[in-house]
């Protein structure tokens, strides 16, 4: 085999995601997050300044409908079954509530007040047997709050804390695949660290109580966070922190050169998406280092999901209005 067939052998059999941008599809004003259903056939997209939700058909990348919401929608969980999406937004009585769309008939079919507005980013986040919402609301000193989704009411809080310290940003929640924990990182801007001191506090989902809380020295600037197996990766200024819940230790930094805004892995845990700017990044979790090339996508990426059978990621353009699709089937 010549030099050059060889070269195309070893792309062709290489096993890395395609990565390649197939579709833009237009969405509403100030997309702000995304969410994909169980079974992959429809992406739910949250516009922050449009105060709607667009729900798009994946076999045809296109919006089948718009459903208004409350104002300024950040964030969005989708029940394990696809029944219901929940979303978070801020509403003009400035108070968080929670929409919950019934995906069947793609209606609101209530809405559940759960405090004082966000002052950074919001999460939800909902157990693996669908039986409880956490909302992580970014306040200061605010707890995560809990939603009872037999009967969409707000059934408790969670006190998240660093023993001796205060802290200011809940921007997200992860649990574990069991359903037994939840972790939460969290921000304490109000250390001697000027960027900020960031903990990840553990909480025992059966009595709801926070158990444990593990500095992450010299990281600042929380964001998102994904988990597979033992491992979180959390979206920390400008590079990911990869966090063993197993040893509760930090295991290793990923630097990247922006500001980052958004991570999700693929359903096998194989591969993380980071978002920045207008490009999406590529981590091997085999190797927690980076592979390829970034992905160019609109202006403003400040969200991505990836779709359940690990074909597809889909990223929200701020600025741009869009939704970039992206071919992450391997090769």
């Amino acid at each position: 085999m010549s030099g050059l067939a060889q070269a195309v052998a070893n792309v062709v059999i290489s096993g890395q995601p395609k990565n390649q941008v197939v579709a833009t599809i237009p969405v509403g004003t100030g997309p702000s997050a995304v969410i994909v259903s169980p079974d992959s056939k429809t992406v739910y997209i949250a516009n922050a300044d449009s105060n709607t939700v667009s729900v798009i058909n994946a076999a045809t990348n296109t919006v089948t409908t718009t459903i208004p919401v409350g104002s300024y929608p950040g964030a969005m969980a989708i029940t394990p079954d696809g029944a219901f999406v929940y979303v978070g937004n801020a509403s003009d009585r400035q108070e968080l509530t929670v929409s919950v769309i019934a995906t069947a008939t793609n209606t609101v079919a209530t809405t559940i007040d759960v405090g004082p507005p966000p002052l950074f980013y919001l999460g939800l986040a909902v157990s693996p047997d669908g039986a409880k919402v956490y909302v992580a609301d970014g306040g200061p000193g605010l707890p995560l709050q809990v939603i009872d989704t037999a009967t969409n009411k707000v059934s408790g809080a969670i006190k998240i804390s660093d023993p001796g310290r205060t802290f200011d940003a809940v921007a997200s929640v992860a649990f574990s695949s069991s359903g037994r924990f939840a972790y939460v990182p969290a921000d304490d801007t109000r250390s001697n660290n000027p960027y900020g001191r960031v903990f990840v506090a553990k909480i025992d989902t059966a009595s709801e109580k926070q158990i444990s809380a593990t500095n992450l020295s010299g990281y600042s600037g929380t964001d998102q966070v994904s988990i597979f197996g033992h491992k979180l990766y959390i979206t920390a200024y400008n590079h990911i922190v990869v966090f063993d819940t197993k040893s509760n230790t930090t295991v290793k930094r990923v630097p990247i050169a922006n500001v980052l805004t958004s991570d999700a892995l693929t359903p096998d845990g194989k591969y993380l998406y980071v978002t920045y700017s207008d490009k999406v990044s590529t981590i091997d979790t085999a190797t927690d280092q980076l592979i390829g090339s970034p992905v160019q996508v609109g202006q403003a990426a400040s969200s991505v999901a990836v779709a359940p059978n690990g074909l597809y990621a889909y990223v929200t353009n701020e600025i741009d209005g869009t939704v970039s699709v992206i071919d992450i089937s391997t090769q």
